[in-house]
């Protein structure tokens, strides 16, 4: 079932105007279940334009409610990460994940706290993809919660 998921998920995987040299894709996904959501950091974002829905990385909970898987898109293909490690900082924290299978990408969040909300947290930092097909760094923001 979970395949069928992210086979899914691959139509919502389209940026081609970005250029080619570009690893790190967007994933336009209007009304995203998503527990996480970070863009690059010059996107704008209006609640009331799908268009504008436009994620490099996302996290989504489990079945049991507890877990976190996250995503991203390198080259136009949305892959679910292996977490690795949490490191929490004074202002924020680092996320290192893996991509499953062959030529595994390393996949790092770098999140500092914007602001501080009842619900949800903004943050801003880095996201930055390496592997295989060359390594990218990019600013992004976003937020967790509800």
């Amino acid at each position: 079932m979970k395949q069928q998921f992210l086979a899914g998920l691959v139509l919502f995987v389209a940026t081609p105007s970005l250029a080619a040299d570009t690893l790190i894709s967007t994933i336009n996904w209007p009304n995203i279940d998503a527990f996480c959501t970070f863009q690059r950091a010059d996107a704008t974002f209006d609640f009331n334009d799908p268009s504008s829905w436009n994620f490099v990385f996302f996290t989504q909970h489990g079945p049991d409610g507890l877990t976190e898987t996250g995503y991203v898109s390198i080259n136009f293909n949305l892959r679910e990460l292996e977490p690795l490690e949490i490191v929490q900082g004074k202002d924020g924290e680092t996320r290192q994940y893996r991509t499953y299978g062959a030529d595994p990408y390393a996949v790092t969040l770098t999140m500092s706290i914007d602001r501080e909300g009842y619900e949800n947290t903004d943050y801003k930092g880095y996201l930055t993809v390496d592997g295989p097909g060359g390594r990218e760094s990019i600013a992004v923001r976003g937020n967790c919660g509800v």
